[in-house]
């Protein structure tokens, strides 16, 4: 349910720093595009402000890193979130908002993470607004809260003041990185959530995702992504896209045309084994933040609206957005932007 103003119940959208005392953006000092991209995406959310402070983030190269530490990038990176961390903990920071420059968040986010915060638990240590799920979260009695077991990424969590020594202390504990190949700060945070050392939540469709960039860890390109758990796969509707349809530029991210393989055509006249080729199509799908759509004539769109649960959609230029509330279960969250063309016929 959507936070309301008593005057005239509309939504009431808030930026970031509504719901935490600090927030920063850590970014390479060479960066300046990817800075400059999120400074409008936040002021275009509503999400931003004078509030948001850009920390330059910390090379690996001009500190050693301890020994048997692989890989400087990495190394950077683990350094730079503590240097925020310490900094907090040394001011007195009640609760601790740390974004990556590949942030993006979700066109509703302004108005729904206030609601959504409010359910979270007290005392919790850890608030994660994107990531990746690396075990199955589990799931609250409260709406839309899920869980941590074992959440993957550092693009936009937040941590609480109480929990600064203690996670500071996890995050040095230089033993754990030397048992495991290529383990960095995310994994030692997911570490953290299976061994239960503070309470970690998240909302059951994340609020945030990553743009396609070219990974200061790895030093490659990456797509966009969104991480979204894949058990909303059931939940997801499919796009039909005519044989001739040229799909709108602004809608490139917000639909992933997929394509027959030989295995789903011959199992196309088996419901069981087709639900399975739907379900991976639409898991990778939500991974990127996008709608599982496809063309091929060989896949009836009458099969498919029948068999999948959230039924398909044909696909038309140039027609109304698909509202946020297509996806049952969430508010927040819609793989199409505001400016998508997607409609319902």
């Amino acid at each position: 349910m959507s936070e309301r103003s008593p005057a005239n119940l509309r939504p009431v959208a808030q930026p970031l720093s509504a719901h935490f005392e600090r927030v920063v953006v850590l970014s390479l000092p060479a960066a300046r595009d990817r800075r400059e991209r999120l400074r409008n995406h936040l002021r275009e959310t509503r999400l931003g402000g004078g509030e948001v402070q850009f920390i330059p983030s910390l090379p690996g190269s001009d500190c050693p890193p301890p020994r048997g530490w692989q890989g400087l990038p990495a190394w950077g990176c683990l350094r730079s979130h503590l240097a925020v961390l310490e900094q907090a903990r040394r001011d007195g920071i009640e609760s601790l908002l740390i974004l990556e420059d590949d942030a993006v968040f979700s066109p509703g986010t302004a108005v729904e993470l206030g609601p959504w915060m409010r359910r979270v638990p007290p005392g919790w240590g850890q608030i994660y607004l994107g990531g990746q799920h690396l075990q199955p979260p589990r799931p609250t009695a409260l709406e839309g809260v899920w869980q941590a077991r074992n959440v993957n990424r550092t693009h936009a969590y937040a941590v609480s003041g109480h929990m600064l020594p203690r996670i500071i202390r996890h995050l040095t504990c230089w033993d754990d990185y030397n048992a495991r190949r290529l383990w960095h700060v995310d994994h030692q945070y997911g570490l953290a959530h299976e061994r239960g050392l503070w309470s970690a939540y998240t909302p059951a469709w994340w609020f945030a995702g990553q743009v396609e960039s070219i990974s200061q860890i790895q030093g490659r390109p990456v797509d966009r992504r969104w991480w979204q758990h894949g058990g909303h796969a059931l939940d997801t509707p499919f796009i039909h896209l005519a044989p001739d349809a040229v799909v709108a530029e602004d809608d490139i991210h917000s639909i992933m045309e997929q394509e027959m393989s030989m295995e789903m055509e011959r199992d196309i006249a088996e419901t069981l084994s087709l639900l399975r080729h739907l379900q991976w199509w639409a898991s990778r799908a939500l991974c990127n933040g996008a709608l599982p759509a496809w063309r091929d004539p060989r896949l009836p769109f009458e099969l498919v609206a029948r068999v999948w649960p959230a039924g398909a959609r044909r696909y038309s230029p140039g027609c109304a957005a698909l509202p946020s509330t297509a996806i049952p279960g969430t508010a927040h969250f819609s793989p199409l932007t505001t400016n998508a063309t997607a409609t319902i016929l």
